[in-house]
């Protein structure tokens, strides 16, 4: 019985220990699964600390850690917090609050020189990506127009390396009041996701000619079966 209560004293005192000597690495990891498992305050909690743990080491991981916070306060619905995370590793970003954290930041990125992680393309499409839907979603379309046209000039001008960007593009646009280049970006978005009857919808509601229009009720009709004049009447996105 004793030995039985010294080993799992051991066991504990062990796991114990273990927690204790978690990586910043191993808290990257296990943020990240937990923002799958809509844990937000875990996740944020995680991230954070993995993403600290690498500034005080100087490691060279400490910019995708900190997009990868970002990500998880921006599907928990914490934009201010998102923006700055996404900040601190872009100094192009217009930012709004919290300077401290996102000096921080700059602080550390210009000490490591060529050191520094390099962000992929496709991290690079995503910071600038969700930079820009924070801005869409508090309403600050200009800011959010600069970052989705990086995103286009990242990719080169391939929506296909991620389809949404024409579809914010366009809805960005016409917030703005620029319904000629909305109209434009939907198009697009028929280009690159024809399966879908979104754009045909988007490019229905903006089409200012009667025939034009016609076109686009018989794409809708003929393509998904669908009725836009029903849509209308009940006054949906049409």
């Amino acid at each position: 019985m004793k030995k039985t209560l010294l080993l799992l004293t051991l066991f504990g005192v062990g796991i114990i220990l273990t927690g204790c000597s978690m990586s910043a690495k191993d808290y990257f990891v296990k943020g990240t699964e937990e923002m799958k498992q809509y844990k937000c305050t875990e996740s944020m909690n995680d991230l954070k600390m993995a993403a600290d743990m690498e500034y005080e080491d100087e490691g060279d991981w400490y910019p995708i850690y900190m997009l990868g916070l970002g990500l998880s306060r921006y599907y928990c619905n914490n934009l201010d917090s998102a923006l700055n995370a996404f900040g601190s590793i872009d100094q192009y970003a217009v930012l709004r609050s919290d300077r401290d954290a996102i000096e921080k930041g700059f602080e550390f990125l210009k000490s490591k020189g060529n050191r520094t992680y390099e962000l992929t393309e496709r991290e690079e499409t995503l910071l600038h990506y969700y930079l820009g839907m924070i801005n869409f979603k508090k309403g600050n379309y200009e800011d959010a127009m600069v970052e989705f046209k990086k995103v286009n000039y990242i990719a080169d001008g391939n929506y296909s390396k991620l389809p949404l960007i024409a579809l914010m593009r366009g809805l960005t646009y016409e917030k703005l009041n620029d319904n000629s280049n909305a109209f434009v970006a939907y198009k697009k978005v028929v280009e690159q996701n024809p399966e879908s009857p979104v754009g045909y919808i988007l490019c229905y509601r903006l089409e200012n000619t009667e025939g034009n229009k016609l076109y686009w009720e018989n794409e809708l009709k003929s393509k998904f079966n669908i009725d836009i004049k029903s849509l209308r009447d009940r006054k949906s996105v049409v």
